[in-house]
């Protein structure tokens, strides 16, 4: 094998012709600095595939550029020429950090935050993430995985503890008068945003005396009396007030009150 040395660098030569160049130097246009291959940025069009510039020359022109605006309004139609490139690059670039350990230690520590708990309650609520829902859990080996899980000591008593809570007796509560209403023929189109939406309304106290203790779905009109579980005839109600309210009108209960005072 025969070596020439160049400007650039040494070319290769061996019995068949010319075998290649390896860069061991190369020569800044802008710094006049004589530097090694890895000083420079890589650049396909040129014809050693490195760029004119070493690394310090371009960032310095880079930095003062972007400092001046000097290409802020190309960069900005080059955005919007190639919008879904971009996207693309960007997606490429946020799973490849999402796998590193640092991105791994940023996901766990964001997921316990209750931004991320705020998110996914509005992110489950939407038609698509239902739709998406609804046909995965339709699948076969996803039924099995959840009948096998069911099936478990831990899921029977994570089921126990959440039926004995609030939370849990609440649900109940509300499924048992879904299905009541169903049987009656009935309205029954209350979901559980519109139900958020009526706590909010009412700052998630009680309706008839304010408290925030043990909050429950009440029927405006009871259900016996034809009232339907709406959201125009649903309402906050504490333990207490529901339980004494019964089956009758805010109206009449209260009057009842007003009689036994």
């Amino acid at each position: 094998m025969g070596v020439s040395v160049c400007g650039r660098g040494i070319d290769y030569w061996n019995a068949h012709g010319y075998y290649g160049r390896g860069l061991v130097a190369k020569f800044c246009t802008k710094c006049n600095l004589t530097l090694q291959e890895s000083d420079f940025y890589k650049n396909k069009s040129r014809y050693d595939g490195l760029s004119g510039w070493c690394k310090k020359c371009t960032s310095i022109y880079m930095k003062k550029g972007n400092a001046e605006g000097r290409w802020d309004e190309a960069r900005k139609k080059w955005r919007e020429e190639n919008i879904e490139k971009v996207r693309e690059y960007g997606r490429n670039s946020a799973r490849k950090w999402g796998m590193s350990e640092k991105g791994k230690e940023y996901k766990r520590a964001y997921q316990r935050t209750e931004k991320y708990a705020e998110w996914r309650r509005e992110y489950s609520r939407t038609p698509e993430r239902k739709l998406a829902h609804k046909i995965e859990n339709s699948k076969p080996e996803r039924i099995a995985q959840r009948k096998e899980y069911q099936a478990t000591d831990n899921y029977k008593q994570i089921r126990k503890i959440y039926r004995q809570s609030p939370a849990g007796k609440q649900a109940i509560a509300a499924a048992a008068h879904r299905r009541y209403a169903r049987k009656a023929g009935l309205d029954c189109d209350l979901t559980t945003q519109q139900w958020r939406l009526i706590l909010d309304m009412y700052a998630n106290r009680c309706a008839y005396c304010g408290s925030k203790q043990d909050i429950q779905q009440d029927h405006v009109i009871p259900i016996s009396r034809g009232g339907g579980t709406t959201m125009n005839n649903i309402v906050p109600a504490c333990r207490k007030c529901n339980q004494s309210k019964k089956d009758k009108t805010p109206i009449e209960w209260l009057f009842m009150q007003r009689q036994a005072d």
